[in-house]
């Protein structure tokens, strides 16, 4: 029996590095600085003005009637899923365009009360395109732009034509607008392993070991559609998901977390209809090693298929050769000198399987299921637990010494084990999910 200092002392251990912060869905920044400047006023300074101008010439393009918008946003940080400029167009006199111009990145320094045509700040990337406005518009233009822990953006309008554009300035009271989508994210730490569960990105979890990224874990179900098409015509295609829609804490305890993750198929093709389907994750402190669980499948298309399969392709990244092979018939692996590799919880229906592509090492550690699933239709079964780990190793001893070491824990009546989970859980906010 463990002495009480002990408990108190992985007590405060775990209540200082678990950290929670958020902000989820849509949030609105306004602008803090806003402004323009024009060729033929060089020195001059346009802060304080009510409305402000984007226009590539009086009479051609370049001449003494260019003027370029400026403006700067304030930010938490984060990851935000998508980002939109919003801004307000004026009205009166010719305040519309065919085109108000493209949306870039500032990469200099500025100030709306001091920066002119003449010392402007150097504008990076195109980001985004304003297109036509007309007047008394309020527009919004989506921007290609990530802002993962950004706390500062500065964005330049410059024009594409000569035929400008009038803006309401943040001095009219409808300022121009930072609008951002803030998805939940989870950074978990246990020690040897960071696993950052982020909406809005492609896998189900990109995998870090001792502060090297080692491989990703995706999510894919084979469909059967119907017979003549596909390879020889037996109608069965791999479909596999290609965003995270929602992340959930639902354990988070010193020594254990337990997160589920809802991922998605957005696109529609033959034998690749689109689907969702929720993992459940069960990571445990200073382990080399987390267990992953597929609770559902959901047909979210509008085409009827049967579900024929579930598989987990894993994705090492390393440059050795790889190499496959089983342990006591339950048991598998791929993987390199940095092991990226899974365990299959009781064997039976679950296989493991190894391509070469390019001599980049891929496998699927593949579930047979059978369902058929009209639009809208879930399967939910018991998910036969797989283990995924990321560990030392040249030689198959090595794996197998691993393998009965992580039955042996599994199989006890008390799981945890020694060390202490660092999970944090964000809606948005400042540091970002380090999604590697």
């Amino acid at each position: 029996m463990r002495p009480v200092w002990h408990h108190i002392a992985l007590a405060l251990w775990a209540a200082i590095c678990l950290r929670a912060y958020g902000q989820e869905g849509e949030v609105t920044h306004k602008a803090v600085e806003d402004t323009f400047v024009q060729k033929k006023l060089p020195d001059r300074n346009n802060a304080k003005l009510k409305t402000i101008i984007v226009d590539g010439g009086d009479k051609k393009m370049g001449d003494k009637g260019y003027a370029v918008i400026f403006l700067k946003f304030r930010l938490d940080g984060g990851s935000p899923i998508w980002t939109k400029l919003r801004m307000k167009v004026n009205t009166g006199g010719h305040s519309q365009s065919s085109d108000a111009g493209r949306i870039h990145l500032v990469t200099g320094n500025w100030d709306e009360k001091t920066v002119t045509y003449a010392n402007q700040p150097e504008i990076g990337r195109e980001i985004g395109q304003m297109g036509k406005v007309e007047q008394g518009e309020t527009i919004e233009r989506k921007l290609d732009v990530d802002l993962a822990g950004i706390k500062e953006l500065s964005l330049a309008i410059v024009p594409s034509n000569n035929d400008g554009a009038v803006f309401l300035s943040k001095d009219s009271g409808t300022p121009p607008e930072l609008v951002v989508f803030y998805g939940t994210y989870a950074v978990v730490n246990n020690g040897p392993l960071k696993l950052p569960f982020t909406e809005g990105s492609r896998g189900l979890v990109a995998i870090s070991r001792k502060g090297k990224r080692v491989g990703t874990l995706g999510s894919a179900v084979a469909q059967f559609e119907r017979k003549g098409i596909g390879y020889k015509g037996a109608g069965v295609g791999i479909a596999e998901a290609s965003v995270v829609k929602r992340v959930a804490v639902k354990v988070n305890e010193p020594q254990r977390c337990v997160i589920d993750v809802t991922v998605a198929r957005t696109e529609s093709v033959e034998m690749g209809r689109r689907f969702e389907a929720t993992y459940e994750f069960t990571i445990y402190a200073g382990q080399e090693w987390f267990e992953s669980k597929l609770l559902s499948v959901t047909n979210t298309d509008d085409v009827a298929y049967e579900l024929r399969g579930h598989s987990y392709p894993l994705q090492p990244d390393a440059e050795a050769k790889p190499w496959c092979f089983p342990v006591e018939s339950v048991a598998g692996w791929i993987g390199s000198n940095s092991i990226l590799g899974a365990m299959v919880r009781g064997g039976g229906d679950v296989t493991l399987g190894l391509r070469l592509v390019d001599e980049t090492p891929d496998g699927d550690l593949t579930q047979r299921l059978r369902a058929r699933l009209a639009p809208g239709e879930t399967w939910s079964g018991e998910g036969r637990g797989v283990i995924v780990f990321a560990g030392e190793g040249e030689e198959p001893r090595v794996m197998v010494r691993q393998s009965r070491k992580i039955r042996e824990i599994l199989q006890s009546p008390d799981r945890y084990v020694t060390g202490t989970i660092l999970l944090t859980e964000r809606k948005g906010g400042a540091d970002g999910p380090g999604q590697e």
